[in-house]
């Protein structure tokens, strides 16, 4: 586990070995890496910007857990995956449900702001 998070935005810089984990866990979860890996890439990477403060570990199980939420297929983020997902990373199911929250309520606010000012700049006469 990293606690820094120096640490953590260097190892980010390694997305092939990041690319490899999370699809270890599809394949262990008997998933599709392809509608996962990427959007659990993008959350892990918000997770190690904006939330520095957890650890790096689980900021891999969160951003996982967020991936299969937006893989579009519901029926992959099931409570028998939240416990799989735990086994294979270490980190209790309670505490990835509650990252989980946190971290896409946290990306929502940053989309609606980022729509928000793109908005406002098409809205300027200069």
């Amino acid at each position: 586990m990293h606690s820094s998070s120096a640490t953590s935005v260097s190892e980010l810089s390694n997305t092939n070995m990041l690319e490899g984990i999370f699809s270890i866990w599809c394949k262990k979860l008997g998933l599709n890496r392809n509608s996962v890996v990427p959007a659990a890439i993008s959350a892990l990477r918000f997770c190690l910007e904006q939330l520095a403060v957890l650890p790096f570990r689980q900021s891999l199980a969160t951003a996982f857990w967020i991936g299969l939420g937006m893989s579009g297929d519901m029926s992959v983020s099931t409570w028998q995956n939240l416990r799989r997902l735990e086994e294979l990373s270490g980190i209790p199911a309670k505490l990835i449900v509650a990252v989980e929250r946190r971290v896409a309520r946290a990306m929502r606010l940053r989309k609606r702001i980022k729509q928000d000012l793109e908005e406002g700049w098409a809205e300027c006469n200069v």
